[in-house]
C-alpha cells in the first residue's frame, strides 16, 4: 500500500538511503556520509515529504522558502518571494514508471497551499521525465536561461504554479 506524508526526523535516514539512490546525495553533498546529510538536512529550513510502500521510504520530494535560491533566475525576471521553491524530488529506481512522482507531488502541492501563494520548479533542460511531470500538473513555463550549477549545454527551465 503506497502512503504520502511529511517527513519526521526517524525518516530521513531511510530516505537519505532513497536520496543516494536517486543521486541527490552524491550531487548536493559529496562524500559525505548519511549520518553527515542527516544533520545538514535537519538543520536546513526545508519541509520534506515522503512516499512509502509498506513502511518502506520509497520517495522524498524537498521545498523550502524561495529565500536563498533561484538568485541566477532573479536576475532575469522578477520573482515573487511568498511562493515556495520545488528543491528537488526522487522515486527509488525500484519504483519508478508507476506515477508515483507525480501522486507525490499532488500531495505536497495539496499539503502547501496554506503557507504559500504558488510554487517555483528549476528543471534541468535535459530532464525530460521531470519536464513532462511539471507540465502535466499544470505548471507554467517561465524562462530558459543558463546556470552555472548546469553542464555546459543544459540549461534550466523554470516553472510556476500559483495557487490563488
Amino acid at each position: 500500500m503506497i502512503s504520502f506524508s511529511k517527513a519526521e526526523k526517524k525518516d530521513f535516514l531511510d530516505m537519505i538511503k532513497v536520496m543516494r539512490n536517486t543521486g541527490y546525495v552524491d550531487y548536493s553533498f559529496p562524500e559525505k556520509s548519511d549520518k553527515e546529510v542527516e544533520t545538514e538536512l535537519l538543520k536546513s529550513n526545508n519541509k520534506f515529504f515522503i512516499c512509502s510502500d509498506k513502511n518502506k521510504i520509497i520517495g522524498y520530494f524537498v521545498v523550502s522558502k524561495l529565500k536563498h535560491y533561484l538568485d541566477e533566475a532573479k536576475e532575469l525576471i522578477n520573482l515573487n518571494e511568498e511562493f515556495a521553491y520545488h528543491f528537488g524530488i526522487g522515486i527509488h529506481s525500484d519504483y519508478r514508471r508507476q506515477s508515483l512522482a507525480l501522486k507525490l507531488t499532488e500531495f505536497v502541492l495539496e499539503n502547501i497551499t496554506q503557507n504559500f501563494k504558488g510554487i517555483y520548479a528549476d528543471v534541468a533542460s535535459n530532464n525530460f521525465a521531470s519536464l513532462k511531470l511539471h507540465e502535466k500538473l499544470g505548471f507554467e513555463k517561465l524562462i530558459e536561461y543558463n546556470s552555472k550549477k548546469r553542464a555546459k549545454g543544459t540549461k534550466n527551465v523554470l516553472f510556476c504554479k500559483s495557487f490563488k
